[in-house]
């Protein structure tokens, strides 16, 4: 019988894998399709869905994720209202930006795609994903956020044909996300009782000072992401705003290793912490080692690839956005790190110490971005992403080791070394064709980090015991 955390973990795995690959069939699709700077319009309206659906009920996903992972039993009248602040906070938001769209673009298909967009934030706040993954459904989270993918391609497929559908665009997005909500509800019916919602001011109001601190968290997170874009539309041309979106997809693709880590590691983290400093300390080196075997071979092949990726995927017009990519790349890499130091934060309830790491390191990528778009362009953007992304990531570890200290240096150091011979591996195989080079450099690492001792027979050990 597969244990439940191998079960979980190849859902998610999976599941993930899937969905961004069809994700990256529609981007693709798109990409070809539209071209620079309809895709721009695009990767507008998807930024500020993400802000409405931020508004819905801040920091409510994770404080619900974590309660429900931490309690047993149903939790029904919990759930319920969770589901109408997010619900009633959704709607109002969709439309505070349909209003505010409408006075920068007008009567417009631009501004209808983004109106779109933005109302698709009501079904994302109806699906209660988040007592799923609290109560491990993962398989359930998988078949739901699979169906939407499938939903959104096919859609893509039967109503986008050029530059002028990006109306439809959005409605297959919302369509896409109506299928999972509705999924999803169905799990939620079957897990815990009867889908209602249930809208209490009071109530609103209790749980939004409850999830105020990870609130602000999370929309200072999720500004680090969409920001930039909202930069270079302001700063630039659609055209280059396409490019800069492209190659952030690319990235968000890649990033599909950070999304599985979270989905599992948030629950596991939070029981490690009832366990004591010990399982603590000892599940944080391990969730550290495992992103940064994954993460420092990706992020090396993106680097020395991207060319070679960008036109493969997009096409000869999207070429200058290769550039971004490769400077994309270090923000990859920290983001993967960052994500474990934030998660021991979550689960260790010390949400106001990753407030106090995010408000600066907000700050940070902010300034950089703005200042490095004007110089550089959407290079610029990228290396501004990078370098603000870093500086929040040193910060977090700094956090983390007050109250949960670990051998960082032994940690780490090991993986470094790995990857200093890995990019001289592919340095070497320039000339090789850039799968089989990343092949080889990413054996070379893998090999390195086991010579290194940077993963041990014991860490394997531990996998073995946890999942097999």
């Amino acid at each position: 019988m597969m244990k439940p955390m191998a079960r979980n973990l190849l859902a998610s795995a999976g599941s993930d894998a899937g969905n961004r690959l069809l994700g990256f069939f529609a981007t693709a699709y798109l990409a070809r399709v539209m071209g620079p700077q309809s895709f721009g319009l695009i990767s507008v309206g998807i930024s500020v869905l993400s802000y409405c659906i931020l508004f819905a009920g801040p920091g409510l996903n994770v404080l619900a994720t974590r309660t429900v992972a931490a309690t047993p039993g149903p939790m029904l009248e919990f759930s319920r209202d969770v589901l109408g602040v997010r619900t009633m906070l959704a709607a109002a938001w969709a439309m505070i930006a349909t209003l505010a769209t409408f006075a920068f673009y007008g009567y417009s298909s631009a501004w209808a795609t983004i109106a779109v967009f933005g109302f698709t934030a009501v079904p994302l706040a109806l699906a209660p994903d988040w007592y799923v993954q609290g109560k491990g459904g993962m398989v359930a989270l998988a078949v739901a956020r699979f169906l939407m993918s499938v939903t959104y391609l096919l859609m893509l497929v039967v109503l986008v044909h050029g530059p002028g559908d990006t109306v439809w665009t959005a409605v297959a997005f919302c369509a896409g996300n109506c299928v999972m909500a509705a999924a999803l509800g169905v799990t939620f019916n079957r897990m815990a009782g009867p889908f209602r919602l249930r809208v209490n001011l009071r109530r609103l109001w209790e749980l939004l000072q409850e999830s105020y601190p990870l609130g602000l968290s999370t929309f200072l997170t999720q500004t680090v992401m969409n920001l930039p874009v909202l930069i270079v539309a302001a700063v630039l041309s659609s055209k280059e705003t396409g490019l800069f979106g492209a190659a952030m997809k690319l990235v968000f693709f890649a990033l599909m290793i950070d999304r599985v880590f979270y989905l599992l590691f948030l629950p596991v983290a939070s029981r490690a912490y009832v366990a004591g400093p010990d399982r603590m300390r000892h599940v944080t080196v391990l969730g550290l080692k495992m992103v940064l075997l994954v993460a420092l071979p990706v992020g090396l092949a993106g680097v020395f690839n991207a060319d070679w990726v960008v036109t493969i995927v997009f096409g000869a017009g999207f070429s200058n956005a290769a550039e971004a990519f490769k400077w994309m790349m270090p923000y990859f890499v920290t983001t993967v790190v960052s994500t474990v130091m934030m998660t021991v934060l979550f689960a260790t309830q010390r949400e106001r110490d990753f407030l106090k790491v995010l408000v600066p390191g907000t700050i940070a990528v902010v300034v950089f971005c703005a200042i490095l778009t004007y110089q550089m362009g959407i290079a610029g953007s990228a290396a501004g992403l990078s370098a603000g992304e870093f500086v929040m990531t040193v910060m977090l570890i700094r956090q983390v080791i007050t109250k949960q200290p670990f051998p960082l240096a032994a940690t780490i150091l090991p993986f470094v070394g790995s990857a200093i011979l890995m990019g001289i591996t592919l340095s070497l195989l320039s000339a090789m064709h850039p799968v089989l080079s990343s092949l080889v450099g990413s054996m070379v690492f893998a090999g390195s980090s086991i010579l290194f001792r940077g993963f041990t027979r014991e860490d394997v050990q531990v996998l073995r015991e946890r999942i097999a």
